[in-house]
């Protein structure tokens, strides 16, 4: 339990240094500790070969190139031309039909849409910034009651 105990402590950490908040019971929450434990784990890893002098056994593939046996670069910007709404919306929704039921389905395509219609269909979502996605949120807050059962909302 020390690893996911310290994985909570460095996720709550990195949320509050760069002022997000995000709720312990999301997937997104979820996949982030993961990821952290991942780290964790191959810090532990890398430091265990190192005492007993047998490099690269255990590597995580997440973090280490096998071909090079090098750290793998940070991801930090999607690849152009592959960030756009029409290309990920797709896999977005494959994603929630698998994960969520129908109706969290629903509500994650009408989302979509009204995203691709305020947006663009072919908007990077790499520019979309902050203050994009606020006045966004303010225009969900403004719609009708009942708006995905309205056809121009759709």
């Amino acid at each position: 339990m020390i690893i996911q105990d310290a994985a909570n402590v460095n996720a709550r950490l990195m949320l509050k240094q760069r002022g997000l908040t995000l709720a312990p019971d999301t997937p997104a929450y979820t996949k982030l500790i993961r990821r952290i434990r991942e780290a964790l784990t191959q810090v532990h890893l890398d430091a265990v070969n190192l005492y007993a002098n047998t490099p690269a056994q255990g590597d995580n593939l997440f973090f280490i190139d096998p071909v090079t046996q090098e750290p793998k670069a940070p991801l930090t910007t999607a690849p152009k031309g592959d960030a756009t709404l029409d290309v990920l919306k797709p896999m977005v929704l494959n994603e929630v039909r698998v994960t969520r039921g129908p109706k969290g389905y629903a509500k994650m395509a009408h989302t979509l849409n009204l995203m691709s219609g305020f947006f663009g269909k072919s908007a990077d979502i790499s520019s979309i910034d902050r203050q994009k996605v606020i006045l966004f949120r303010e225009a969900l807050e403004n719609l009708p009651s009942n708006a995905t059962k309205r056809p121009q909302y759709d």
